[in-house]
């Protein structure tokens, strides 16, 4: 099979890139048997190695990109069993981001997967992911400006001829303030869309390091992300838990 490169994008931060990318990724790589890369191109402001509790790496992808080293040499294997291409968590002085397309033909047949945690917003950085992968997750939030945004997520693809796999509308809370699913799916106008939960397991896991999949795989926000990463290799997925592993799963953490 070849290697599937997939960015993970929006038109606005602070909707769940980040968290969707680390739990994707150990969703493909432990419960898929996929091998699988996270690599973190938000060049600006990189936390998909918090995440999984990596703070320094020796090299990163800044080194790669001014092409001071060789992309293995940045490649981090994680306790979570996918590989990290992390971000520069000090400012850098990069100012071209166009090899990033050499980069992941190089790693080309290395992997399964390869899941870019994109910058936020529209501009050059992810304009140059976007014209690297071939595919791509537009993810957004229930509210207005998120969802205008993802309109504009959504047509950046099209005009690269870039596959989109999905949207996710992320931290649902059916709250009056928040627009309906029906208008959500009205506006996006799009075939395949996953609704993901507001759900307190999910701060609770980035404050320990991990994806919420692995600590909590039966709490609201995991069935969906496992059931998106199930979606992504063509698969369905069907919930195997028993009466004892629901109750447990609310008394987490």
């Amino acid at each position: 099979m070849p290697t599937r490169k997939i960015a993970i994008l929006s038109g606005k931060g602070g909707v769940g890139k980040t968290t969707l990318t680390s739990n994707l990724s150990y969703v493909l790589a432990n419960m898929l048997e996929q091998k699988t890369l996270a690599v973190d191109a938000n060049f600006s402001t990189p936390d998909l190695s918090l995440h999984s509790g990596i703070y320094f790496t020796k090299f990163n992808i800044v080194d790669v990109l001014k092409n001071s080293i060789k992309v293995e040499k940045a490649i981090v294997p994680t306790h979570l069993n996918f590989d990290l291409l992390p971000g520069s968590l000090t400012l850098s002085s990069l100012t071209s981001f166009d090899r990033i397309k050499n980069v992941l033909s190089e790693l080309t047949g290395s992997y399964d997967f390869i899941l870019l945690d994109c910058p936020a917003g529209l501009g050059r950085e992810v304009k140059n992911v976007i014209n690297s992968v071939n595919e791509a997750i537009v993810v957004t939030n229930p509210d207005l400006p998120s969802i205008v945004n993802a309109l504009k997520s959504l047509k950046l693809c099209r005009d690269f001829g870039v596959e989109i796999d999905c949207v996710v509308v992320n931290r649902i809370k059916s709250s009056k303030y928040e627009l309906a699913r029906r208008k959500v799916s009205e506006m996006l106008d799009f075939e395949k869309i996953f609704f993901v939960p507001e759900d307190k397991n999910v701060p609770k896991s980035i404050t320990n390091k991990l994806p919420v999949v692995k600590i909590n795989p039966f709490s609201p926000a995991s069935r969906e992300f496992i059931k998106i990463g199930y979606d992504l290799a063509g698969l369905e997925y069907r919930i195997k838990s028993s009466v004892f592993d629901k109750i447990l799963s609310y008394f987490k953490f």
